[in-house]
């Protein structure tokens, strides 16, 4: 079993840094009507700036000495970005960029997990997933609350 994770809204909080706040939607604007995305496509620094989520320390923590495996969706002029808000974050990493969430079952074994807050799979069932009020339309196969629940379903499933 291989745990891989997200980084936006699982290690960092770009949702935060850009809108000041939790983003309540999928969609949400800013004050100038951009999405997330739009925002951060404008000014891709944005993804260096922002401060690491509260899983960001579980995660780190329960993975002492090991590489961390990342699958993240990421525009090309995100990534450097990324990488270097990594290096500071994280440390021993390896990434794999995909087009979308989809894209990111394929990279799953059986018996692999992955850490993501899109509510945009076609399936959940390994899926470990932080609440936010964007994604509770879905029914992940782990949602957690707090990271006291990850660090419990880190736990739980040797991870």
């Amino acid at each position: 079993m291989t745990l891989k994770v997200d980084v936006d809204g699982v290690l960092r909080n770009l949702a935060h840094r850009v809108f000041g706040r939790p983003a309540c939607t999928w969609k949400n604007l800013d004050c100038e009507g951009n999405t997330l995305i739009q925002a951060v496509n404008k000014n891709p620094r944005l993804c260096l700036d922002a401060q690491p989520t509260q899983y960001l320390a579980v995660i780190l923590n329960h993975h002492k000495h090991r590489r961390m495996h990342i699958l993240t969706s990421q525009p090309e002029t995100w990534r450097g970005y990324t990488e270097h808000w990594l290096d500071i974050y994280v440390g021993d990493y390896d990434v794999i960029y995909t087009n979308d969430s989809d894209e990111k079952l394929q990279y799953l074994e059986p018996g692999d997990f992955l850490i993501d807050d899109s509510p945009c799979f076609k399936r959940f069932d390994q899926i470990i997933m932080p609440d936010y009020p964007y994604n509770r339309k879905v029914d992940p196969l782990y949602r957690v609350y707090n990271p006291g629940e990850l660090a419990y379903v880190l736990r739980r499933f040797n991870l």
